[in-house]
């Protein structure tokens, strides 16, 4: 629940701060300034939308963690990154160079899947062992 409101509030403040807050990295001086604001801006839209996956991720991978499981969160950051990769390659021919932006939160979504199912396989192998 306390993911879902920081999602919520983290995507509210993008939303109202997020040009002015790219614009601090930003040269307006520069050529082009305007056209990577745009890019950065779009860029950071596509994150926002994935953000509950990143902490469902995070979530997961400590619980995982915690429980002494290291196996499936270090697979899970393998996989990750070849979602990451895959993404980025397979993605743009589809949708354009906006593809590349998806390559983040698809890998997102697939490492926390992952997590998820691994941690409710564990949870469950827990619960039966205690009511032995």
């Amino acid at each position: 629940m306390l993911s879902a409101e920081f999602t919520a509030a983290i995507v509210t403040a993008m939303f109202l701060a997020g040009k002015p807050l790219l614009g601090l990295f930003l040269s307006t001086e520069e050529a082009g300034a305007a056209d990577a604001l745009a890019v950065a801006y779009q860029y950071l839209m596509v994150l926002m939308a994935f953000l509950f996956a990143l902490f469902m991720l995070q979530a997961y991978r400590s619980s995982l963690q915690g429980l002494g499981e290291m196996t499936v969160p270090t697979l899970s950051g393998f996989a990750e990154m070849l979602m990451r990769m895959g993404a980025a390659l397979v993605l743009p021919t589809f949708i354009g160079q906006s593809g590349v932006f998806f390559a983040e939160g698809a890998a997102w979504v697939c490492a926390a899947a992952l997590n998820l199912v691994w941690y409710y396989m564990r949870i469950g192998k827990i619960k039966r062992e205690m009511l032995k």
